[in-house]
């Protein structure tokens, strides 16, 4: 009997992947993905990245890559990963998307998303609109994305975003999506007031309209969203093992001593404080639930602060920089991570395609 208690309670073991917010800090946990796919190769296990975990969830550009990950290839228009299907039980494994590819989509396209604004909009915009436009990015995802619907999504996938029209989170999933579309989730999730306006969109089985902007005003991680979700799916789970990947936020220290006060004083800082503030309280609370073994990738090696609209190149040599020395630093935690994730067999919940149609020259 001790013995089948432990195989269940191995066999119960869910994976959850979680992935922070932060713009163009979205080429941080690109890297951290990239290499968590080379370890698992290093490790021999050829599958691709998406299918080792229960749930994928992400906030705004985190919500990007999840969304990545996750959607079938053939229906987006990222590069494919150049692993061949993987034959199961029931049926076989799709290749994913090229994870190595994400890094470049934000060093191509982030220009593009967030142009130079001219001098006179740059000063008012604060004012008098938002800081950019939607038609760029929107096209953006549309040439990523195409009409891909969440619904399509290889395995359970999470977009957070926060509804102004119920003053709710709002989390768009892909097991229960209403009907919306891959693109239209990665608009809502990212839609980060003073930069973007906010995302209307319209369930299409409810008929309900919304009025929808960035996840990151009320999860930024949101790795407790995730959990949330996953004891629903799997409430007979013994324990959820989540990889929490950050986009690097800094450590920020405030003396109100030295400031006049009111709103002059806390006009700059108010939001820097509440951000990390909610940054911290998830590493709290989850880090004290029993039944979570919870990875968080953060280390303070980001030296100099990265807007999430920085686009130079300057700005992305330095990303890159720091994820490579925040892997370096957090490199034991990732392989322990990989570790579990390739001694683990393929869960239920991974979309397979039957095996006869598996393709004659994809077979390994």
């Amino acid at each position: 009997m001790a013995f089948l208690d432990f195989f269940r309670r191995k066999k119960d073991v869910r994976y959850i992947l979680s992935i922070d917010g932060g713009g163009m800090r979205g080429i941080i946990p690109s890297v951290m993905l990239s290499k968590l796919s080379k370890l698992l190769h290093e490790y021999g296990d050829p599958r691709p990245l998406y299918s080792h975990f229960d749930l994928i969830a992400g906030t705004s550009t985190g919500a990007l890559l999840a969304l990545g990950l996750t959607m079938p290839n053939e229906k987006t228009g990222l590069k494919r990963d150049e692993g061949s299907a993987i034959s199961t039980r029931r049926g076989y494994i799709v290749p994913g998307s090229d994870v190595e590819s994400f890094i470049e989509l934000y060093r191509h396209h982030g220009p593009e998303i967030f142009p130079k604004q001219q001098n006179f909009k740059s000063l008012l915009y604060p004012i008098l609109t938002d800081k950019y436009e939607a038609g760029p990015f929107e096209r953006f995802l549309i040439s990523v994305f195409k009409d891909s619907a969440l619904s399509d999504a290889l395995v359970p996938t999470a977009a957070v975003a926060y509804s102004t029209t119920d003053d709710r989170i709002y989390t768009m999933r892909s097991w229960a999506s209403h009907g919306i579309l891959s693109r239209e989730a990665a608009r809502a999730s990212s839609a980060a007031p003073m930069y973007f306006p906010p995302c209307r969109l319209k369930e299409r089985d409810t008929g309900t309209e919304l009025t929808l902007i960035d996840g990151g005003v009320a999860a930024n991680n949101p790795a407790l969203i995730a959990y949330a979700e996953a004891r629903k799916l799997y409430p007979d789970a013994s324990e959820y093992r989540i990889l929490s990947l950050s986009t690097l936020s800094s450590e920020y220290r405030f003396n109100p001593a030295e400031s006049t006060g009111g709103l002059t004083g806390w006009a700059k800082v108010i939001i820097k404080v509440y951000g990390n503030a909610s940054l911290n309280a998830v590493d709290e609370v989850i880090g004290n639930i029993k039944d979570v073994k919870y990875t968080r990738i953060w280390a303070p090696v980001l030296e100099e602060r990265i807007k999430l609209d920085s686009t130079s190149e300057a700005s992305t040599h330095t990303l890159i920089e720091a994820a490579e020395k925040a892997y370096q630093a957090k490199e034991a935690e990732m392989r322990a991570f990989a570790r579990m994730l390739a001694e683990e067999k393929t869960h239920d919940c991974v979309n397979v395609k039957p095996l006869r149609n598996m393709p004659i020259d994809d077979v390994t």
